[in-house]
Parts: C-alpha cells; sequence; structure tokens
C-alpha cells in the first residue's frame, strides 16, 4: 500500500486485515510436505483455477520462461505460455493464501526494466485476461480477488528503467478496476475490500500515465468524487469504514489533477508527509 493509503487505516477488523493483505513480505518457499499439509485443510468451498503444470516440470518451465522476460524475446511461445498461465493460476492455492503480496512483489520486481515482445505477451495476453477472470468471479475468495485486484491495477504498459523513464500503467486495467467502484455495487465485506483495491488502482493510474484521456480522466474524478461525498454510509458498511474510503476516494480523486494543479500539488505534499511518518515508524 502507498503511504498515503496507510493514512487513512482505522482501527476496525476489515481495515486491519485490508492493511495485512496488502503489505508485501518475504517470500518463503515451503517444504512440499508443508504445502501438502495445509492444501489438506483446504475448505471444501474454497475455488481453484484448473491449470495444468508445464511439460518438464515448473522449475525448468519457470527457468525458461523468465530468460525470455530478461531477454525480450519469446523464443519458446508454448513453454512461456504455459509456465505463466501457471503461475498466475497459483494466486488461487490456498495453501499459497498468505504468500499472496510477496508473490506481487516478485511479479514487479521481474517485470521492472523488462520491454519487449516478452513483456507486451506477458502483460497484455497472459497477466490482464487471467487476473481479470480472477477478480470478476466471485466464487474465488475475497482475498484472492482482492490480491489479484491489486496486481491487475499494478500491470504497465511500459515498466520503468534504469535510465530514468517512468512506469506508463496499462490502460486495459482501468475500466475492471472502475467496476468495483460502481455505486450501483452493493456495499458489504467483500466489495468494501475490492473498493479499497480498485482505489489503490485507480490512484496507481492516475500517478503512471494511464489515464490520459481528458474525457475519460474528467469521468473518473466525477466517480470518485460521488464516492467522497457519500456522507452516510450505505447500508451494510460500518462508519469507521465508509470513513475510511471516503477519506481515501478524496485523495484519490486529487491525485487524478493535471499535473502541476494546486490540488496535484497537495496530493504530493501528503505523499512525502506519509512516507516519512511511515518510515519514523
Amino acid at each position: 500500500m502507498t503511504a498515503v493509503v496507510s493514512r487513512f487505516l482505522v482501527r476496525s477488523h476489515f481495515t486491519y486485515r485490508v492493511a495485512s493483505w496488502a503489505v508485501a513480505g518475504t517470500l518463503t518457499i515451503c517444504a512440499s510436505g508443508a504445502l501438502a499439509q495445509e492444501a489438506a485443510k483446504r475448505p471444501a468451498n474454497w475455488k481453484e483455477m484448473q491449470v495444468a503444470e508445464p511439460q518438464g516440470g515448473y522449475r525448468a518451465a519457470k527457468a525458461q520462461a523468465e530468460a525470455m522476460v530478461r531477454s525480450g524475446s519469446v523464443a519458446d511461445q508454448q513453454t512461456f505460455d504455459a509456465y505463466w498461465k501457471w503461475h498466475f493460476a497459483q494466486l488461487t492455492r490456498y495453501e499459497l493464501r498468505n504468500k499472496l503480496p510477496a508473490i506481487r512483489s516478485l511479479f514487479k520486481q521481474k517485470l521492472k526494466d523488462r520491454q519487449g515482445a516478452a513483456q507486451a505477451r506477458l502483460v497484455k495476453e497472459i497477466a490482464l485476461p487471467m487476473l481479470t477472470e480472477i477478480v470478476e468471479d466471485a466464487g474465488y475468495d475475497t482475498i484472492v480477488r482482492y490480491n489479484a485486484l491489486l496486481m491487475l491495477g499494478d500491470l504497465n504498459q511500459t515498466e520503468p528503467n534504469a535510465r530514468g523513464q517512468g512506469a506508463v500503467a496499462l490502460a486495459e486495467a482501468l475500466p475492471t478496476l472502475l467496476k468495483f467502484l460502481d455505486p450501483k455495487l452493493p456495499a458489504n465485506d467483500t466489495n468494501d475490500t475490492l473498493r479499497v483495491a480498485a482505489l489503490i488502482g485507480v490512484q496507481g493510474h492516475a500517478e503512471r500515465g494511464g489515464v490520459r484521456d481528458a474525457q475519460r480522466r474528467q469521468q473518473v474524478q466525477k466517480l470518485l468524487q460521488q464516492i467522497a461525498d457519500e456522507t452516510n454510509p450505505p447500508a451494510g458498511r460500518q462508519p469507521e469504514v465508509h470513513e475510511w474510503i471516503t477519506n481515501l476516494a478524496k485523495v484519490v480523486a486529487k491525485s487524478m489533477q493535471p499535473a502541476g494543479s494546486v490540488a496535484s500539488g497537495r496530493s504530493a505534499r501528503m505523499e512525502r508527509r506519509g512516507t516519512r511518518s511511515s518510515n519514523e515508524r
């Protein structure tokens, strides 16, 4: 989560849980026996995406697929697609549910400074449709959909590089983010959790140039302002959760202001103050 988002955490079961889901940790590789024991505890209603393990095993396919991302060229499309589709399906595994923030973080690291056909195929042809499928399917657990939606919001058209070129957000991911900000979406624990992920994603798009069209930007700002101006919590939402969501919507709306505007500058100052406060803690 960004430092700005963390400013609005309140003491409630909902927000503590959301915060814990958003903090990236260190991914510990568990022994296969430990994973098997954890998988055995899987609830009967826990849905997992069924994707076959790549031929020859996922370790060999992983090495090849990641090498293709580094090179920028897809030398073996079958292996490339098989591994990455299997990789995203792992987001739905019960035994990995507590490792999703770390999986998100590692994926971002692997794409940093990567360009070319491999990056484009991975992001647009594999990550975008698979993550969209997960977040839009209510059959998947909320923690899975929440992390998948954060991951979707992090996807880039162009990755940042060591030469100082900033990231450009993947515009094709924005419509899915906005679905979860629709005022018609009922307020409940699951939908509000996904609203938070969508707000974080939209803020990222604003900061990474994912909403360049002026008319589209105005539409998004209007939607955010509608959320921010909702005085009374709707049925199914606790007052403190409502306050957090509306405050977060205000921050994201300010981040949508054109660069150099008064509101944009104020948002940047809030970000810097939040970062300092976070570092001090």
